[in-house]
């Protein structure tokens, strides 16, 4: 649970604070921080890409760790969108209704 909250937390976090960072770049005119922020993160993917498994193989990967950044932003956008919608249902005391499978199996015609 407190890891679950510490992400919650740094979801709602990221966006105020990379505005902060895109202000603070445009408002001095030094974007060194928000390119040590990108570097940073390829330089942890591509850690991430040599320490897997059958790294041989995942090689050419290290060549997209740059836009790594953009992807993770549209990641965080998808839970940051998830989170609020799920905090306003609960306050709202919305119910959030869940699917109904119906299993089926293989029929022998």
């Amino acid at each position: 649970m407190p890891f679950a909250l510490f992400g919650d937390a740094h979801i709602l976090l990221e966006l105020p604070l990379l505005i902060i960072l895109l202000t603070y770049g445009v408002a001095s005119r030094d974007f060194g921080p928000f390119v040590a922020s990108i570097i940073l993160l390829g330089l942890i993917t591509s850690l991430q890409i040599v320490s897997s498994e059958q790294a041989w193989q995942r090689m050419p990967l290290i060549l997209l760790a740059p836009v790594t950044w953009w992807l993770l932003l549209v990641i965080t956008a998808i839970e940051l969108y998830a989170l609020a919608y799920a905090l306003w249902s609960m306050y709202r005391g919305v119910n959030i209704p869940w699917q109904k499978w119906k299993r089926v199996g293989l029929s022998t015609a």
